[in-house]
């Protein structure tokens, strides 16, 4: 049961850390490439953040937020599976892992409606 809880935690933790990584290279990359400048000067590079205003920068986060929830229930989908293959027949350990199966999906379900109703209201008060 322990080995179970440290994969997942593992898994989890590698999922954060990796995701911090790719958006700290690419800004390293953009002023050790020159690409910062060479865009600015040709008008191809501006600052999203400062120029799009309050509501898209709010959008964007929500987004990145229910991005990690949404790899949060593929994790748990993900262990549910493992739970369910090493069970051995043990009748207790199945109930278990489909239930924490059927658990990830709802979850599932609600992170994408929560996607849907999110990206509604922007496209809305853009509009």
């Amino acid at each position: 049961m322990k080995i179970q809880h440290t994969i997942l935690i593992t898994l989890l933790t590698l999922t954060i850390f990796l995701n911090l990584n790719f958006v700290l290279a690419e800004n390293k990359f953009e002023e050790i490439s020159g690409l910062k400048k060479t865009g600015s000067e040709t008008g191809h590079f501006e600052t999203k953040i400062s120029k799009e205003g309050l509501l898209p920068t709010i959008s964007k986060i929500v987004q990145v937020i229910l991005g990690f929830v949404g790899i949060f229930f593929l994790c748990l989908s993900i262990y549910g599976g493992f739970v369910w293959m090493t069970s051995q027949g043990n009748n207790a350990d199945i109930e278990k892992a489909q239930k924490i199966i059927q658990n990830a999906v709802i979850g599932l379900a609600i992170v994408l409606g929560a996607y849907a109703i999110t990206y509604s209201i922007y496209a809305y008060l853009l509009k």
